[in-house]
């Protein structure tokens, strides 16, 4: 990775992905509705029924199988499926409650998230399309080339990106501006490009960086050469989602580093960012059985973010705070030392990720839309009794 700077990262901003805005740009004048947000709904509708008549520039695309932009170690994508699988329930906990309202955050990512007129009015139905693809691309074979259905889903969400883009810059219900401040319900190219490089960027790092920084205030023990591995997974994700293989890092070191620098950029408060926030831990906690349990969710929130971002996004102390921030962070150092009530807190922090995962995966999702599947090994995982949360 070439060393990604401010002065990168200020071109990456204003770049969007090339080829597949000009394949939207090619299908905008093939199709015959008036409103790019047509056209973001027609993509829609031709990624959930494939023998519905579109154009030919995304039927080709649709049925093309190109090799990823990146070197791919299949033995190293293998190896960090395994990482997921070996801990999918701290992981779930991780990307729902940590991951997803990182990326909240941002303003301009959340206002990309708000212009879609899904996540806050559909919030599980667009977490599950989210949750569906991460399975997908982390379960064994998923990233094979033209067969794998995290192959197949990470492309159809490259296309979907490449919509939104021009939805957001060319459809007139959207205002627009050349300089800050932002227009409500609006872009402004201060900005950048919508859903651009550096967001791209962004977004991949709170799917592994995010992740490893949860796993480690868990205290749960993984081998480096493991973790590297998931990150190499989520780098072959990333050059997949047209993401410039200049920026993507080479180990966590790299990635670390990429990621600091983006939060140092973009982390801000946002009305956007806060009523994301609300609706996501509002649709976790009705996911968790215990009611005495769900004030967790919240509380894991602004621990696994920190208190600073988790003030951006409006989460304050809570009297599960105090238990995270005391008892759990003291054993985390402690691991061996005291393992019971080290694993005590866990199993809290599990549940949430099983819940979260077994919730959305099985949400319904209308008449139109197939169900989700969930890949077996992680199924035994989400089955209800005591010994889910110790597999």
């Amino acid at each position: 990775m070439a060393l990604v700077t401010h002065e990168v990262l200020d071109e990456m901003s204003g770049r969007g992905d090339p080829p597949a805005d000009a394949l939207i740009l090619e299908h905008a004048e093939w199709s015959t509705t008036v409103l790019p947000s047509d056209i973001v709904a027609q993509l829609a509708r031709r990624l959930r029924f494939a023998d519905d008549d579109c154009s030919p520039v995304v039927n080709d695309y649709l049925q093309a199988s190109p090799e990823p932009p990146i070197p791919v170690d299949r033995e190293r994508v293998e190896l960090g499926a395994q990482f997921f699988q070996d801990h999918s329930l701290e992981i779930g906990s991780a990307l729902f409650c940590g991951s997803l309202p990182a990326g909240y955050a941002s303003p301009r990512g959340a206002r990309v998230l708000t212009l879609t007129g899904r996540l806050t009015s559909d919030l599980v139905r667009r977490v599950m399309e989210t949750a569906q693809m991460i399975l997908n691309v982390t379960r064994p074979g998923g990233l094979v080339t033209g067969t794998g259905c995290g192959y197949q889903d990470t492309r159809r969400v490259r296309l979907m990106h490449a919509a939104v883009r021009h939805f957001i810059l060319e459809d007139p219900a959207v205002p627009r501006s050349e300089h800050l401040p932002v227009p409500a319900h609006g872009w402004c190219s201060g900005w950048g490009v919508p859903i651009n490089q550096e967001d791209l960027l962004g977004g991949m790092l709170t799917f592994t960086v995010t992740v490893f920084e949860v796993l480690d205030k868990l205290g749960v023990e993984y081998q480096d050469e493991h973790a590297e591995a998931y990150l190499h997974l989520w780098c072959v994700v990333g050059s997949l989602l047209g993401i410039d293989p200049s920026i993507l890092p080479s180990d966590r070191q790299e990635a670390g580093a990429a990621a600091d620098l983006i939060r140092s950029r973009q982390l801000d408060h946002s009305r956007d960012g806060r009523e994301l926030t609300r609706a996501l831990i509002e649709a976790l906690e009705g996911m968790v059985a215990l009611p005495p349990l769900r004030g967790v969710v919240p509380a894991a929130v602004r621990w696994f973010v920190g208190p600073d971002v988790a003030t951006l996004l409006g989460v304050g102390p809570s009297p599960w705070g105090l238990v995270l921030d005391g008892p759990v962070t003291w054993t985390s150092r402690l691991v061996h030392v005291d393992e019971r009530s080290n694993q005590v807190m866990r199993v809290l922090l599990r549940q949430v990720g099983g819940a979260a995962i077994d919730g959305f995966m099985t949400s319904n999702r209308g008449h139109e839309r197939p169900d989700f599947d969930i890949p077996e090994e992680l199924s035994v995982k989400l089955r209800r009794g005591p010994k889910r949360f110790y597999l």
